[in-house]
Formats: C-alpha cells, structure tokens, sequence
C-alpha cells in the first residue's frame, strides 16, 4: 500500500483544505478499440456503513402495455415511468423511452478510462480511509443505465474514492468528464470531489462548497482560485467537466458545470514530479467540520481530448 500526507498551506483560509491521498496504485490496462479501460456485470463492492435512501425517480423502461409513450426498444406502447423525477437535470423521463446513448462505454474518441459502473469487475482502484466509509454501486439514484457509484465519508478531514491510474501525461492536456449527483444539504463546510495527481504525489484538487462555489488547489503552484456562489446544483445530476494542461510553466486548469465555465487558471504549475498519471473521484477530503458527506458519479470518462455533456 502506497500512501501520501501532505502539509497544507500555511493561510488560514487554506487551512482547512489539508489534502490527504492514500491508495493502493493498481491499474489493470484492458486494450480495446483504442481505449486503455472498459468496465465489465456490476455487483456491489466492498463497503463500511450505509448507503442513504433513494433520492429521486428511476430511469423509466419499456412495458407492455399502456399508451402514455413512445415505443421502447423490446416494448410496445412504452409505459411512463412511475418513479418519480428521473435524475437527469430535473427532466421526467416519460413514455418508456430508453435511456439515450452515452458516453461511456461507446465513446467516439479514444479514452483513457470510460465508465458508467454498470459492469464488473469495476475499473479503479478503492482509495481507502483509515474511517468508516462506504463505497458501493447504486440502482436507485442514476444519471443513465442502471447504476451510479455512491460515496459516503462521514468523518472530518478524511477520504474515499475511486482512483483511476493511467500512462503519465507531461506537456498534454488531460480532459475528466463527469455526473455528478449531490444530495441537498450535504455540503456544510467543504469537500475535494475530484483531483489530478500523480501516484504518491498531490496534483490539483476540485472541491465544492456549501455555498455553490466550485474551487481548485493547485499543490504544484500553491495556488488557490474560487469560482462565484452558486456555481453548482445540489440535489440533480450535473455535468462536471475538468481539464489540466500539464506543464511545469504554462499550465492551466479549467473547470465547467453543465457546460458552463465557472473557474479557471493559467500560467501555472500543474505537472508533479512524473506528470500527471491518476484522476480520482469521490469524497476524497472532507473539510474541517464536514461530516455525512456524500456523493454519486456516473458516465465518467477521461480522455486526451475534450468531452462534451450529453
């Protein structure tokens, strides 16, 4: 087992963003149609305390009967979901229409890892705590398909998550697309929900903030920058997309929420020792305070190239 600590800023109002890693550096590269991962039928993984309850409806499916929708796929006079209000955006998903065609696992670039959780064995490695926590695949609440992956860290100044691990990027840019579903109220003083790193080496982190701001850290530049309030939705699905240019000298970071530019930086830092080779997500550092943390991802992929939201 690899792990990391490391010190924090000395400014107060970084203070409480200590930033911790400590994760088992393990990667099993599949090579298909271009692509280093492809998640293969999903079943829970090991996990320590609840999962919270459904939040939200299901995705609808296609029956039998009724005239309330268009044909589904394998269904005639698709049903209309009865669940609730799909976890989508906010849309309800009527008529038994089946789920829209998504990236992942049929991306039309080259992927690094492309996941939707809905097959096992999961890609990436448990990024573990030394306190309870809770890692596991979800049915209830899910941007598309069937599954979501569900984090729960429920103690202060600690983590969980998913690491992905890759070839090192150096002098590239390293693109994250992500869903990412928060349930409201959740965040009460802050958590780092995604970051790029280096195995044994802290990167930039993304956090979020009760207030809807979105930031990052840059550990490599000592850099922190903020985005305005209400940058983020809690309580739907949203569409998280990241990208780093890694460089010792022009690097950059920027970050949009359902497609829209809410923080970024330039000129900066952004390459540890090695460059760039691990995207985690999760609770991956609850602030000072921040306890019944938690989290659901769906349809992640990174890439060399830019993803766009559905």
């Amino acid at each position: 087992m690899l792990s990391l600590l490391a010190p924090l800023p000395a400014c107060d109002r970084l203070s409480r963003r200590r930033q911790g890693l400590s994760f088992v550096a393990v990667c099993a590269f599949l090579m298909a149609c271009g692509r280093v991962g492809f998640d293969k039928p999903a079943a829970l993984e090991g996990s320590a305390g609840q999962s919270s309850g459904a939040q939200g409806g299901r995705v609808g499916v296609a029956g039998s009967s009724g005239t309330a929708g268009l044909p589904a796929s394998g269904g005639i006079g698709g049903v209309t979901s009865t669940g609730g209000v799909a976890n989508t955006g906010g849309v309800v998903n009527t008529g038994g229409v089946p789920p829209k065609p998504f990236c992942p696992p049929d991306c039309p670039m080259p992927t690094l890892v492309a996941t939707g959780f809905e097959t096992a064995p999961l890609l990436g490695t448990t990024r573990p705590s030394l306190y309870p926590y809770t890692v596991e695949v979800v049915h209830d609440i899910v941007h598309n398909g069937t599954s979501a992956m569900h984090f729960v860290q429920n103690t202060q100044q600690a983590q969980v998550g998913k690491d992905y691990i890759f070839p090192a990027v150096s002098g590239a840019s390293i693109y994250v697309r992500a869903y990412v579903y928060i349930p409201p109220g959740t965040v009460t003083q802050g958590c780092k929900i995604v970051d790029f790193a280096r195995t044994n080496a802290l990167g930039t982190d993304i956090n979020v903030e009760p207030n809807g701001a979105v930031n990052f850290f840059v550990h490599t530049a000592t850099t922190y920058v903020d985005s305005a309030n209400l940058s983020y939705p809690q309580g739907r699905w949203f569409c998280l997309q990241a990208d780093m240019f890694v460089s010792h000298t022009d690097g950059s970071v920027h970050v949009a929420i359902d497609g829209n530019p809410v923080v970024a930086v330039t000129g900066k830092d952004t390459e540890p020792a090695g460059g760039v080779n691990l995207v985690g997500i999760g609770a991956l550092w609850t602030y000072r305070n921040q306890t019944n943390m938690e989290v659901y991802f769906d349809d992640v992929v990174i890439a060399k190239q830019p993803i766009p939201c559905e």
